[in-house]
């Protein structure tokens, strides 16, 4: 998912989880990146950050990560809560690899939402520096 179209100025979004072939196997991993106030919270799978709770249905996915990023110059432990929404009646399904071929199971829409809160633990406790919403001009869930 991607967005900047935020009622706050400054703000933009984009997140991404999939399976990753390694070595014989496979992990989930996702980068997710946050710009808010000129500042870039970043949660991935490289920085240490966790998936830690991650549920997607056809019109609705709730995702948390949490893990450590910069802020105000200083490494701090923070989460990020999204929840994105979408209309099912207003979805195209799109081509996508699947092993050796090509098939329809891209749920693609243009009139998606997403929910965003970051929460940033500082003294031992968490406070709220971010939350908002935005339109997401395209969104895409995969089938399983």
């Amino acid at each position: 998912m991607q967005t900047n179209h935020f009622e706050r100025q400054g703000i933009s979004l984009i997140a991404s989880v999939a399976r990753i072939p390694w070595l014989g196997s496979a992990f989930r991993g996702f980068i997710v990146g946050l710009l808010c106030d000129g500042e870039l919270y970043r949660f991935a799978s490289y920085t240490g950050a966790t998936i830690d709770h991650l549920h997607v249905t056809a019109d609705k996915v709730v995702w948390e990560v949490s893990g450590p990023v910069m802020h105000a110059g200083q490494r701090r432990r923070a989460r990020l809560c999204l929840v994105a929404h979408r209309d099912e009646e207003a979805v195209d399904l799109l081509h996508a690899p699947a092993r050796t071929a090509m098939l329809q199971r891209v749920l693609e829409s243009l009139t998606a939402t997403v929910d965003v809160s970051l929460h940033i633990d500082g003294a031992g406790r968490e406070s709220a520096l971010f939350t908002g919403a935005a339109a997401m001009p395209v969104s895409n869930w995969v089938v399983k």
